[in-house]
This record gives structure tokens, sequence and C-alpha cells, in this order.
């Protein structure tokens, strides 16, 4: 039977009398998305209401609710959501309520309260720093990350707390994509940390960047016939890319084998990653796919262009004047794929097509 949103509110606040339950917990979480899923006014009008109730478990509900209400809608009430939010967290005591109305303001996604956000990166209660940290890159974007943001989240990659660390490196390291010595160098002091999966996040940020310092350490573990390889391991070298990882790649392929689960398939993908007729297909590819996008484009002048090489080529648009245009954002053209059956074709109608569109868009 289909739950009204009045019944379902009803229920999610009483579910406060048994806080900690993890049952409880998960039905608050079903409650939580039913609510917000709907993005109904009067659920708003609620959730707002309740940020000033006595109880800190209803005050942690609305927190809950307003930081996902309307996702599936583009979060239209963000105008009155975020700033109930700011002046809530700013007053709240409750630790745990602390935190989930800033882990609310991260969720809301508006950039002009990064530096809201960051006044809590000293927060005395973990969660909340960890919730800083978490929330940080889908905030701004990828590559929008204010000096200051990225600051912080290095400072936070050197918390006491592992959780905060781990939060921090994975936000820093795979989240972003930005590159600097700074970033590379908070990274790298993670690749010992005994936290979490904290250590594994620093290698695979600083293979997406490819920085070698991640090489040695990683073919030290793959060497390691009573190592615990995990899938973080597989990913970074997939993302390393490098040939030299094959040997040892082998050996597990072979210790593995007539298993079929995610690490059989993440080995396999980070041996055709390592192979040296992928670096092959990728330097076949790259041009093939230029040239492919620009004559499609070649009747309105724009095009692509490429920066470096497999893996880690990243591609950009070219404007008809010829410049690079950085307001749509530079894509790895190898993030998560193989060259090896690369369909340059299609590759390139998917390209043009984009290209075309912001092209119409500015036109218009």
């Amino acid at each position: 039977m289909a739950v009204d949103s009045a019944s379902a509110w009803t229920a999610l606040l009483a579910l406060g009398e048994h806080a900690g339950d993890e049952t409880d917990d998960d039905a608050a979480a079903d409650l939580v998305h039913l609510l917000a899923q709907r993005g109904e006014p009067v659920v708003l009008g609620w959730a707002l209401a309740a940020l000033a109730d006595p109880d800190p478990w209803h005050r942690q509900a609305s927190a809950w609710v307003l930081g996902e209400l309307g996702y599936e809608d583009g979060r239209p009430f963000g105008d009155q959501v975020v700033p109930a939010l700011v002046e809530a967290a700013r007053v709240e005591r409750d630790d745990e309520t602390r935190q989930l109305l800033v882990s609310a303001l991260g969720h809301a996604g508006d950039p002009a309260w990064v530096r809201e956000l960051l006044t809590y990166a000293d927060d005395p209660y973990p969660p909340v720093r960890e919730a800083v940290a978490g929330a940080l890159p889908s905030m701004v974007g990828d590559d929008d990350l204010s000096a200051q943001a990225v600051t912080t989240l290095i400072r936070l990659t050197s918390d006491v707390d592992p959780g905060v660390r781990d939060w921090a490196t994975f936000a820093l390291g795979t989240q972003s994509s930005l590159d600097s010595e700074e970033i590379r160098d908070a990274l790298a002091a993670r690749l010992d940390d005994e936290g979490g999966d904290t250590r594994f996040e620093a290698a695979l940020g600083l293979a997406r960047r490819g920085d070698d310092r991640v090489l040695a350490d990683l073919q030290r573990r793959l060497d390691d016939a009573t190592a615990t390889i995990y899938l973080l391991d597989l990913a970074t070298a997939a993302e390393l890319a490098d040939p030299a990882l094959l040997p040892a790649l082998g050996r597990w392929s072979v210790e593995w084998a007539g298993d079929e689960d995610e690490h059989t398939r993440a080995l396999a993908y980070a041996i055709e990653r390592c192979a040296p007729e992928t670096h092959v297909a990728a330097a076949a590819a790259q041009p093939a796919l230029v040239d492919a996008v620009n004559r499609a484009l070649s009747d309105i002048g724009w095009g692509v262009v490429l920066d470096g090489d497999y893996p880690r080529t990243v591609v950009s648009v070219r404007r008809p004047d010829g410049a690079v245009d950085r307001a749509h954002g530079r894509s790895r053209l190898w993030e998560d794929i193989s060259p090896t059956g690369f369909d340059v074709a299609r590759e390139a109608t998917s390209w043009a097509d984009a290209i075309r569109a912001i092209a119409a868009a500015e036109s218009a």
C-alpha cells in the first residue's frame, strides 16, 4: 500500500523513540528517500519547522530530508533550504545534529555556500569535518575547487581522525582531477596511512596524476604472494597502465584462476590496460578520433584537441578561432575504458553531437 507523505513524516519522527537501532535506521532511510523523492512543498514546510524542534531527532530528521528534498527535480527549494540549513547549523550544539546539517548543506550543491561549509573544517566533532571533506567536490564540481577549498582538503588529509583523512584523501585524489605539487605531496604522505582505505585512495589519486611514487609501492604489494589485493589496488594498476606491472598481475591471474567475481574482472581490466598492445592501440586511436571529430564539424569550424598521452590523454573542445574552450570542461579520454576495441566512429559521433549542441546553444 502506498504511504502518504503525512504518514511517512509522522512515522519518521516516531522512529526517534528508538534512535540507534539498526532496523530503525534502515526504516528512516527509506522514509527519507520517499519524502525527498516526492519533493512536495508541504514536506518542505514540515522539515523547515522541525529545524527548531527541541527534540534532537526531529532536527536530525529534518536535516536529512532537507539535504535530499527534490533531488530528482533539481532541488527546486534550494533558495529556502540552504539559508535555513546555514542558520540552523550555526546555532546547533548537538554534535550528531550538526553533522547532519552540515552534510545536508553539502548535498544541497549550491557553490555559493562553499565558504560557509569551510567554516566547519575545524569543528571539534570529527564526523562534521568528515562531512566537509565528503561534500566539497560535489558541491562545486570537479575542477572548480577554490584555492581555499583545496588547502582545506589538503589539511584534512592529515587530520587526527582516520575517517576524516579517508574522506579528504578520496575527495582530493579521486573526486577531483586538479593537479599540483602540493596535492601530490599530500597524497604521497598518506601512502603509509593505516586508517581505512586512506592509503589506497592516496595511491589511486597519485596514479590518476601519473605520479611515479605510487608505482614502487604498488609493485611491492603485487609481488607479495601473502598480500591481500584490494579492488583499489587493481584500480590503481589500471590507472597507471604500466607494462612493468604485467608480470605481477599475471601471477595473480594464475592464483585466482577459475574465480569469477569483481576482483577477477578488475584484474583482467588492469592487465588489458597495462598491455603493450593497448598502448599501441591508443597511439593509433587518438589521432584518428581527432581527425574524425574535426571532419564531422568542419562546416561549423569547431573541433577537439588532445593533451598528453595514454593513459592520461585529455580531450578539450576547440572553438572556431582555435582557442581551447575551458568553459565546457576537459575529459579524460581513457577514463574507465581501454583502447582495445575502441570504436573511433561511434566516439567521434558522440563528441561531434555534443559540440554541435554547445555551438547551437551559443548561437541561439
